[in-house]
């Protein structure tokens, strides 16, 4: 990258890390007078940062997923449930229920329970 994609490189990447560019000094002016080595340790820096941020996020995204819960309601037998009967589980769960043939289950929306 030459200086100037350097520059809008390492811009981007602290608004999205919500860094306080003034604060920091990564200002136009400032990045202006960095010589393209210290641009490219600086971009570096940032980019580590953000995909430590991305590789966290992931983790939670995994995580809420996995907490997730979806109500089935039963159309045949399956282990200790019976025709009719309603129950939850976790996505991953609920996933691998209603990939069963014949059909075991169906997902149950949440406001049709009572």
């Amino acid at each position: 990258m030459n200086k100037k994609q350097l520059i809008v490189a390492i811009l981007s990447l602290a608004t999205v890390l919500e860094i306080d560019i003034e604060k920091e000094g990564l200002n136009s002016e400032k990045l202006e007078s960095l010589e393209v080595k210290e641009l490219k340790v600086l971009h570096g820096e940032l980019s580590e940062k953000k995909a430590a941020l991305d590789e966290e996020k992931n983790k939670t995204n995994v995580a809420t997923k996995k907490q997730e819960k979806v109500v089935l309601k039963f159309l045949a037998p399956y282990k200790r449930y019976s025709n009719g009967d309603i129950a939850g589980f976790s996505s991953d769960e609920a996933e691998r229920i209603l990939a069963f043939k014949p059909v075991v289950a169906e997902k149950h929306a949440i406001d049709d329970v009572g």
